[in-house]
């Protein structure tokens, strides 16, 4: 799915053609920016931004997770990984899960220190 259409899903479709103006079209150019951006890209509205921030959150702890090398990897040979079945998707979606939980506490955590 594309970062454009990720945009769409939360709110966010009108502010699409800014972020794709400024060339912010892939999950690592969306996982770069921070809070200060958010007005450069259109998002002004609270409910938005925080949308927005929560959507980041979850990209760049996917990004972190599989920048990680998984322990099977560490530990195994190199041609014994061959056999082994990819990440499954139960696993994914509760990664995916636990990362917008973590995000929506450390979202909470940033309001309450204001």
């Amino acid at each position: 799915m594309s970062v454009l259409r990720w945009l769409g899903k939360i709110g966010l479709g009108d502010a699409a053609s800014k972020f794709e103006e400024l060339g912010i079209t892939t999950p690592e150019a969306l996982a770069e920016l921070d809070l200060a951006d958010f007005d450069l890209v259109g998002v002004t509205n609270e409910k938005q931004k925080k949308n927005l921030f929560l959507l980041i959150e979850g990209i760049r702890q996917c990004i972190r997770e599989t920048d990680q090398p998984r322990k099977s990897e560490e530990t195994e040979p190199a041609n014994a990984s061959e056999d082994q079945a990819p990440e499954t998707p139960r696993r994914s979606a509760r990664l995916a899960a636990r990362s917008r939980t973590r995000a929506r506490e450390d979202a909470k955590a940033e309001e309450q220190e204001r």
